[in-house]
């Protein structure tokens, strides 16, 4: 800013006010000045006119202004030592003798829309126009609007004080209403933290086009919802890191006073970031990606079908599945094993295979039944690493594997596993190895089988095409497994 006071202009400010009223008026042109420019003046005016309506958010506002510490970011292990196999081995099927009593599959009583929405949830709006913004979440359409004053927020400039400008302007506006509509959305759509973190991101992003100021104000919102969470400068990018227990897989990451935080964000070029060191009031709640229940998103009804041989003998399966909870499944970020081995299928598509399956299993033994299961996870889909397909590391859901025609060792197990716990009511292990996943059952016959809390597991590779329950692939016979992990359908 330049401001050019002619002579005769100083003259007439000296006869009018005097020489003392013009040096006032010298200091505070001066202290514009030292601002720099207008956009840099703007914040701290702001600042010193907004205060936030919840002390919380004071508190946590002073904590911004703190000193700020530098951590480093490391991508966290990969869920593999070594690399997989792109081919693995193959044997000639063939039939052993039938063991075991005979049993049926256990379908669960007719649920079908346990977990699709009947009707709209509560806080969806049906007149959308006199609403600030609509988003499909997942094929359900939310309404909501945007808090007053809440738009203002902006992270300028681009360092800490364009951060704690952000907060102190945003924390103003009843920004309450946003973060108890999620609430409210994410109880009607049964949704875990990973759908309330998408949830939140989706909104956020409608309200802020600006990626960094819409991971602000995703922090905002966690912050309020009493999730621990970071938020870090690197490269003056905004990164949101959650406070988690379990790991994620290939994922940035960094330790904070003994605890891991970890970033959604996946970008492989954070080294470094800068942060408070102190958790907003009561923001206790580690971030959990456990998937215990579906969520009830609403109907898009799909069909699809397999097709796969057993001795010979071709069969074909046909199932319906909802495309909106196969889109939510494929933005689930690489949580540890235990997440996708005890996530649940949709019943809808269950009881479809199970149907299907029981017009061929009539009348025979417990080795034929889970031969069946296994022949099918086997064959009816081609074995294709994760590099490949997807070029990067993602392990799917039962509900993923079955839809993708291609998948590799340590999906087939999460599809295998669930199959026989759900139909068949038997305990099953995930069995890691340096590059393979296989698994095993707990059922009383011989063959390849490992020992798991002093009980007997009889292998079942759902990769080793062609091969019964208790043959597994000779080169990881010798070999200690580097991770068990229980699916477990009742007590050992």
């Amino acid at each position: 800013m330049i401001i050019q006071l002619k002579r005769d202009g100083v003259r007439k400010l000296l006869n009018l006010y005097g020489r003392y009223s013009l040096i006032l008026f010298i200091v505070f042109l001066s202290s514009i000045l030292d601002a720099g420019s207008f956009e840099n003046f703007q914040p701290t005016r702001e600042i010193a006119f907004v205060g936030s309506n919840d002390k919380n958010d004071s508190d946590f506002i002073k904590k911004l202004k703190t000193n700020w510490i530098s951590y480093r970011v490391v991508k966290s292990e990969s869920l593999y030592e070594r690399a997989k196999p792109k081919v693995l081995s193959s044997v000639t099927s063939r039939r052993d003798r039938a063991k075991g009593p005979r049993i049926g599959f256990d379908i669960e009583a007719n649920d079908e829309d346990s977990n699709l929405t009947k009707k709209p949830v509560k806080a969806e709006i049906k007149k959308l126009k006199e609403k600030d913004v609509y988003v499909d979440f997942f094929g359900t359409e939310l309404a909501f609007n945007i808090p007053n004053g809440l738009k203002d927020a902006s992270y300028q400039p681009r360092n800490q004080k364009g951060i704690v400008n952000f907060f102190v302007v945003s924390s103003a506006s009843d920004y309450t209403q946003i973060s108890e509509y999620i609430l409210e959305v994410s109880k009607e759509l049964n949704l875990n933290d990973w759908g309330i973190y998408l949830l939140t991101d989706k909104i956020s992003k409608e309200i802020f086009t600006n990626i960094d100021e819409a991971n602000l104000f995703d922090l905002l919102i966690f912050n309020k919802l009493k999730y621990r969470t970071r938020v870090g400068i690197s490269n003056k990018k905004i990164y949101i890191f959650f406070h988690m227990n379990e790991i994620i897989y290939d994922t940035p990451n960094c330790r904070i006073d003994g605890k891991n935080y970890y970033s959604f964000s996946n970008s492989t070029t954070i080294t470094n970031i800068s942060t408070y060191n102190d958790d907003y009031h009561d923001a206790n709640n580690s971030f959990n990606l456990s998937l215990e229940s579906l969520p009830k998103f609403k109907k898009d009804i799909r069909t699809k079908e397999l097709s796969f041989s057993e001795y010979g003998k071709k069969y074909t399966i046909k199932y319906r599945y909802n495309q909106n909870l196969l889109d939510f499944m494929s933005r689930y970020p690489q949580a540890n094993e235990e997440v996708f081995l005890n996530a649940p299928m949709d019943q809808m598509s269950l009881r479809d295979i199970a149907f299907s399956m029981k017009k061929n299993l009539n009348n025979v033994q417990a080795s034929e039944t889970i031969n069946f299961l296994l022949h099918f996870v086997q064959d009816a889909f081609k074995y294709e690493i994760d590099s490949i397909q997807f070029s990067k590391q993602k392990m799917m859901f039962a509900q993923e594997t079955l839809y993708y025609d291609k998948s590799d060792a340590e999906d087939r197990v999460v599809l295998f596993s669930y199959l026989v716990k759900k139909l068949l009511n038997i305990n099953t292990l995930g069995i890691k190895y340096a590059n393979h996943y296989t698994s095993a059952i707990q059922i009383p016959i011989s063959g390849d089988s490992i020992n798991y809390l002093n009980k007997k597991f009889i292998i079942a590779d759902p990769s080793y095409k062609g091969a019964n329950i208790g043959k597994g692939i000779a080169k990881y016979r010798s070999k200690q497994p580097l991770k068990i992990v229980a699916v477990l359908k009742k007590d050992i």
